[in-house]
């Protein structure tokens, strides 16, 4: 009896909270792109990797957003990473879930290209210098199907740059 209550519970959490699930359709060939990686401070002199993420429609979301080792053609998984920003997609770009209108897009629309700036600690990067991969998938053209299925086009990306 008590589990039913836990799934009920659940249930109506999901339910009244909007929650999607992120679907997608693997899409590169379309002149999405991860450009300019650069290094440098916030205006509160945080250290920030700054990136510059295109695609056909604004971006919406990013996930999967780390810097590896130079590797070309081999994608490397978390345990190889120097530093994990984003692991599951995030909402970028002034997008939040609540944006989207069934069998629709969304009501707002972002910058394209779009520039994502986000802190790290030196600490984790191998000594300056060297060659390494900035990798990130992002999500873009979204549009709700039904109640709660996004599905959005998605594209695991990389740069090569050194690191700071």
């Amino acid at each position: 009896m008590k589990s039913n209550c836990y799934v009920l519970a659940i249930f109506i959490f999901l339910a009244l909270g909007r929650a999607f699930a992120f679907t997608g359709i693997f899409n590169c060939k379309d002149g999405a792109g991860i450009t300019n990686p650069r290094w440098g401070n916030d205006s509160t002199n945080a250290l920030v990797l700054t990136i510059d993420l295109k695609s056909p429609s604004p971006i919406q979301a990013v996930g999967n957003y780390k810097v590896y080792f130079y590797s070309v053609g081999k994608e490397a998984n978390t345990t190889e990473s120097y530093y994990v920003f984003m692991h599951t997609p995030d909402w970028v770009n002034g997008y939040t879930s609540q944006m989207f209108i069934p069998n629709s897009g969304s009501k707002w629309v972002g910058a394209n290209p779009y520039s994502l700036a986000l802190t790290y600690s030196p600490l984790k990067f191998p000594p300056s210098g060297t060659l390494i991969t900035v990798g990130a998938t992002v999500h873009y053209g979204c549009s709700l199907n039904g109640a709660s299925d996004l599905v959005c086009n998605y594209c695991p990306m990389r740069v090569y740059t050194k690191s700071p």
